[in-house]
């Protein structure tokens, strides 16, 4: 079997026309079969759960679970708030924790957002720096004497 690539001329014909599809070509029935079924869990869990504004009591009860067994944190679901966007836990609480000039230290590197967000509120964003090991706790005691 020669090898097309090698031979001059010998690349195969590629259609390149970028344009979609004709529609009845499309599964269409099928897209709207999975959206129907999709739609109806979505409404199943909206009902048994859609009353508490801290999110699904499900997904805190075994978040509670998890915590509890891998981190040996004790809690009740009723403690735990679970957010649609970080920058929403994030607004809440540098509202409930900080005040201005409070210190907050943060990964170095780290992401911008929640710097962004602890400055916003008025806290005096530390940089900490990370080893192989996390946090490097010697940082949060220099900072402390500054």
């Amino acid at each position: 079997m020669a090898n097309w690539m090698s031979e001059p001329g010998g690349a195969p014909e590629v259609e390149t026309n970028n344009v979609a599809p004709p529609f009845d070509e499309l599964p269409v029935d099928r897209w709207q079969k999975l959206l129907n079924q999709a739609t109806r869990i979505v409404r199943a869990v909206s009902r048994t759960d859609s009353s508490s504004p801290t999110g699904c009591a499900r997904l805190r009860q075994t978040l509670a679970d998890y915590l509890r067994r891998a981190r040996g944190v004790e809690c009740s679901p009723e403690q735990i708030v679970v957010f649609s966007q970080p920058e929403t836990a994030n607004y809440l609480i540098c509202r409930l924790l900080l005040n201005t000039g409070d210190a907050a230290a943060v990964e170095n590197p780290g992401g911008t957002g929640t710097r962004h967000a602890l400055a916003f509120h008025g806290a005096r964003v530390v940089p900490i720096s990370v080893d192989a090991e996390g946090l490097v706790v010697q940082c949060l005691y220099d900072s402390a004497k500054q």
